[in-house]
């Protein structure tokens, strides 16, 4: 019997421990399927900024960097940036979803080191920032170009108008001439007679 006290405080010893080893161990499984679809998650998003990026690489720079731009490149350029805004507007949620698990694993896992996981996600929020300014910037590019062609074609009127009124009163002038000329032949023709 001297070892019944002994062996019952190894037992709950030995409950304790295995209680707490399955409590990690499920713990662990939980965080690993967390991680997968934390990953999972990263990588679409990746994929989805790389295209993106490569995307908006293609569209360079917009009309306004030509001497005379061109209203229906211009007007093609406005078209590819407003699919661009909507697709980047409406993948935004897959964005905020992401963040949101980010927030989830950092708050269930508060003793584990979570600092890889925040710097991943730094690091896409930071690409998809990037993306939104580059579409802001080239947003406003494409905006002042329409002012430009805009005013350009106002001032190409302005000078037809001028052109055509200038033309008129070189006819005119012209017609003044010849009917000068010929009073002046009659006047001649006259004299002589």
């Amino acid at each position: 019997m001297f070892f019944s006290p002994t062996v019952t405080r190894l037992r709950e010893k030995w409950d304790e421990t295995s209680n707490s080893v399955m409590k990690r161990k499920s713990e662990l499984v939980n965080m690993l399927g967390d991680s997968q679809r934390y990953d999972a998650k990263r990588q679409e998003i990746e994929v989805w900024l790389t295209r993106m990026e490569s995307r908006s690489e293609r569209m360079g720079s917009t009309a306004a960097q030509a001497d005379v731009p061109d209203f229906v490149v211009v007007d093609a350029q406005q078209k590819e940036q407003k699919n661009f805004h909507a697709e980047l507007h409406t993948y935004k949620h897959h964005i905020e979803l992401f963040n949101q698990l980010t927030q989830k694993l950092i708050a269930v896992y508060p003793d584990d080191d979570t600092s890889r996981i925040k710097r991943m996600t730094e690091s896409v929020n930071l690409r998809y920032k990037n993306l939104n300014n580059t579409v802001a910037t080239r947003a406003k590019s494409i905006h002042t170009t329409v002012n430009s062609v805009q005013s350009f074609d106002k001032s190409l009127e302005q000078f037809l108008a001028w052109l055509s009124e200038a033309e008129s009163l070189c006819e005119t002038a012209e017609a003044l001439i010849s009917e000068g000329g010929e009073i002046e032949s009659k006047a001649l023709v006259n004299l002589k007679a």
